[in-house]
């Protein structure tokens, strides 16, 4: 074998192994950006989960506060018919005793 023959054998090893070095360099660049792509995305997905349940919170915490306003003024609703109710009755037991008087009279 010559020194040229050799030396073209050499030559196709080194591009031979220069190809296998550049695939598995191409190979984990791909995973590592594929990997980095995947943490990118997730945190976008953790981004809009947070602000959909902080806006979520929010609007919970607006229909809790409209809540308590009507249920604040449920009670006052109360009160009022319950002061309605007692003056009603005193009103009905005053209107029976005179009606009671009034046919007591009357026999």
């Amino acid at each position: 074998m010559s020194p040229l023959d050799a030396l073209s054998a050499v030559g196709a090893a080194m591009v031979g192994l220069v190809g296998v070095v550049t695939y598995i360099a191409a190979q984990r660049a791909n995973r590592a950006q594929a990997a980095a792509a995947a943490r990118a995305v997730d945190a976008d997905a953790y981004v809009r989960a947070r602000e959909i349940y902080e806006a979520a919170l929010n609007t919970m915490r607006r229909e809790l506060e409209a809540v308590r306003a009507d249920l604040r003024e449920a009670r006052a609703d109360i009160r009022e018919l319950r002061q309605s109710n007692e003056q009603l009755q005193r009103e009905l037991s005053t209107v029976r005793a005179e009606l009671a008087r009034y046919e007591s009279a009357g026999r």
